[in-house]
């Protein structure tokens, strides 16, 4: 395999079965055995065979097994020496595991996953698709640089619809999923094979910034939605206008939703068309459950010396709520979805100037290598009421430069302060504790 270029991916499971061998019994003999061959209790011993074959990729079921074998067999891929990438699936034959799976503090994925599943399986119906978008966006704020959200195996080629097909495979590239094709690669059609190798829709998918898509809720509707995912290269977002209707319809992008400036230039993704120059807003007449994919190419803000309070970011992701911004004397408009507050104040000291959020959330600056130094104080405010714990992160060019580690309503205030400089991007991420 590797003499062709190819990397080895392995699939194992957390339980003494694998999937196949729960479902032994109740398929075709010629069905997979998979009886006796998980993982469970075993995890060490198999993390170093796997390692010895030169295995790349690990898929790790649940299959009725345990949720301890996910840390357990990343800690004994970390005793191989090799690197070998973990993706865990916590809901096969597991349908009572929370779709916002970290909420209840019973598994922190990013700890123990570079990607996850966060849905129960896909099956090859439009209706599935449109569920799993809706959980993978629920789950956004969750996705740090080096972990992913894994909404399943695409079902292109299974029998959906050639638009449901596009959209579909659009999505999960948008939303930075893995892109495991789920069909049957021998017999499929010529029109299957151009969408799964079409190398302008991967490259948003494996965009190095490695953001997840995000809901443009002002433009957006229950059936008619504008998800937007910022590019690496400055200035470059990608857009895509997803259309869950029963019959076409138009969408517009406005460009001062998106928080992009200057002279915007649109390209068509999929099939590489010029769509020409736009002003104020973008509108795509969409085909009934089916997508049009939009890169556009213009200015996005860039901070300046001073307060982050107040001025652009070009991506935030919350799991519930606002961010809510205090703006320093005569501040500049409010970024693009914050909502305004009276007070920052934490343990008792009001700051003249800040954010409070709601864990988890996330937000994106472009730095654009103007900036040196990044600095804030960090703590629960007033409105936690002393409950709860958090952790504080901060990352540049997809580097963590701080974690704050566990941060209760007892302790004191820290200040974080690090450098920047020579970066383009900055990440300010809380977690639950």
């Amino acid at each position: 395999m590797h003499s062709k270029g190819l990397k080895f991916g392995l699939y194992t499971s957390g339980g003494t079965n694998t999937c196949a061998g729960l479902s032994h019994g109740t398929r075709p003999a010629s069905y997979p055995l998979g009886v006796g061959t998980g993982s469970l209790g075993h995890e060490g011993v198999d993390a170093q065979t796997f390692a010895n074959w030169g295995v790349d990729y690990i898929k790790l079921d649940y299959c009725g097994g345990s949720l301890t074998a996910f840390p357990a067999m990343r800690a004994g891929i970390a005793a191989t020496g090799r690197q070998m990438y973990l993706n865990i699936n916590p809901y096969s034959v597991n349908t009572g595991f929370p779709t916002n799976f970290a909420s209840d503090g019973t598994l922190y994925v990013p700890a123990y996953a570079d990607m996850s599943r966060i849905s129960q399986d896909i099956s090859a119906k439009f209706t599935s698709v449109t569920s799993i978008i809706d959980t993978s966006a629920a789950d956004v704020a969750w996705a740090v640089p080096s972990y992913f959200n894994d909404m399943d195996m695409p079902e292109v080629g299974n029998g959906m619809t050639a638009d449901q097909d596009t959209a579909h495979f659009v999505i999960w590239a948008m939303m930075s999923s893995g892109l495991n094709a789920g069909n049957d690669v021998r017999s499929q059609s010529a029109a299957t094979q151009a969408l799964l190798a079409n190398k302008a829709v991967i490259a948003v998918n494996q965009d190095p910034l490695a953001l997840q898509a995000v809901l443009d809720t002002a433009d957006s509707s229950s059936t008619l939605q504008v998800w937007t995912k910022p590019l690496s290269t400055s200035g470059t977002r990608v857009v895509a206008l997803l259309n869950r209707g029963a019959t076409a319809a138009p969408i517009t992008a406005r460009l001062s939703n998106l928080g992009l400036g200057g002279s915007v230039q649109a390209t068509n993704v999929v099939t590489g068309a010029s769509l020409g120059a736009v002003s104020q807003s973008l509108t795509q007449t969409v085909p009934a459950t089916g997508v049009v994919l939009v890169k556009l190419t213009g200015t996005d803000p860039a901070v300046s010396n001073g307060s982050l309070a107040a001025q652009g970011w070009i991506w935030s992701a919350v799991q519930s709520g606002n961010v809510a911004v205090k703006a320093p004397a005569g501040g500049a408009t409010l970024p693009v979805g914050a909502t305004a507050t009276g007070t920052v104040s934490v343990h008792g000291a009001n700051y003249v100037d800040g954010m409070t959020v709601n864990a988890p959330v996330q937000i994106v600056y472009r730095l654009n290598g103007r900036c040196t130094t990044f600095q804030s104080d960090i703590g629960l405010d007033a409105a936690a009421q002393g409950a709860g714990s958090v952790d504080y992160q901060v990352w540049a060019d997809n580097v963590e430069l701080y974690d704050s580690g566990l941060v209760t309503g007892s302790m004191p205030v820290k200040t974080v302060r690090v450098s920047v400089t020579g970066r383009n991007t900055l990440r300010l991420v809380v977690t639950d504790g």
